[in-house]
């Protein structure tokens, strides 16, 4: 197939599927070597971990080779989800699930199969299976909220310059005091916005601390 062709069936194969992280509809990203189809919000959050366990691209935007193609076909989300279940790491949170010993034994059968050679390594046992390749969950976790931290700072700052600014135009374009007095509310009433979204951005970044709270316990 040509590469248009491969990018189009992938985007008719992904409006027909749900995220497989979160069960989000029209999920038009990949991890390829997960092989894999995530949303964008989870695409996100899974290219924090490094390609070496999430190699995420745009399925609509970015170009298409065979051997990446390959890796959705053979993949899928069902047989990612189904291999994971087997280790009770669909319950676990999604840094864990993708640094965990079990998820790089999918990655490396997942590339014998692309590649067409014999794969031979025993599946990890359970335990072996749930563990992390190493100190990665720690590393990831890390990365992950410090990177939201920033994000969710950058956000609330810029869009509450962005509000005021946009309040204050609607104040000087009349001194009618009854434009003035719409242009306070809308003002007064767009900074309210900001600290709404401001506060939702704290709230999801206090879920990430306690999530990876949560993990380490668990680890």
């Amino acid at each position: 197939p040509t590469p248009e062709q491969m990018k189009a069936s992938l985007v008719q194969v992904a409006s027909q599927s749900l995220c497989c992280d979160c069960n989000g509809v029209n999920p038009m990203n990949a991890s390829i070597n997960n092989g894999i189809f995530l949303c964008d919000v989870c695409a996100e959050v899974h290219k924090t971990f490094g390609d070496q366990f999430s190699f995420v691209r745009s399925i609509p935007n970015n170009d298409w080779n065979y051997i990446c193609y390959l890796y959705m076909e053979l993949g899928n989300n069902e047989n990612f989800r189904g291999f994971m279940e087997k280790y009770s790491l669909l319950a676990e949170p999604v840094a864990i699930r993708y640094t965990s010993r079990a998820a790089e034994y999918y990655r490396m059968r997942l590339y014998s199969l692309v590649q067409g050679t014999a794969f031979e390594l025993p599946e990890p046992d359970i335990v072996g299976g749930r563990m992390p390749l190493s100190k990665e969950v720690a590393k990831v976790e890390e990365k992950k909220e410090s990177k939201v931290e920033k994000a969710g700072a950058y956000v609330y700052s810029k869009g509450k310059v962005a509000f005021e600014y946009i309040a204050q135009k609607g104040h000087e374009i009349s001194e009618n005091q009854t434009v003035r007095s719409v242009a306070k509310k809308t003002k007064d009433g767009l900074i309210k916005a900001a600290d709404v979204v401001g506060g939702a951005i704290s709230n999801f970044i206090k879920g990430f601390s306690n999530e990876r709270e949560e993990s380490r316990k668990t680890t």
